[in-house]
């Protein structure tokens, strides 16, 4: 069975799609990725934020929140390589920032990074957005 990156989610955080599994892609003849299914496509994750709703219920907020969008681009090429990156959804989606790479290992860190920095300095990212006019 082919295993998941493992990735380090902080309390806050929710995975709603992952393909982001653990392996190499495998080429034909024509440099195209065969096993383009194993996360070598345009979805292979989607992370967002969770809140306490006016419900008083944990959930994902419809806006002002942040989510993690990965993918492999161009899709099933040796050409291509992981593009992540991180928003803000409110009613305009902002991108924040992004970083590309073929190694999914620095994708993986590129990932807990983020999630680790906004869970730890939560007011200082709704300040940059204040600044953004959101």
């Amino acid at each position: 069975m082919i295993e998941l990156v493992p990735l380090r989610i902080p309390k806050g955080w929710a995975v709603l799609d992952n393909k982001f599994y653990d392996v190499d892609p495998k080429l034909d003849e024509d440099g195209f990725i065969i096993n383009w299914e194993e996360g070598f496509m345009d979805d292979v994750l989607w992370i967002t934020e969770c809140k306490l709703l006016d419900s008083g219920k944990m959930g994902m907020p419809e806006s002002n929140c942040f989510s993690i969008d990965l993918g492999w681009y161009p899709e099933s090429t040796i050409k291509g390589g992981y593009s992540v990156s991180l928003f803000l959804d409110s009613k305009d989606r902002i991108e924040i920032d992004s970083y590309s790479n073929q190694n999914r290992f620095l994708i993986k860190d590129k990932i807990e990074f983020w999630m680790k920095d906004i869970s730890e300095n939560y007011s200082e990212y709704k300040k940059l957005i204040a600044l953004n006019g959101q």
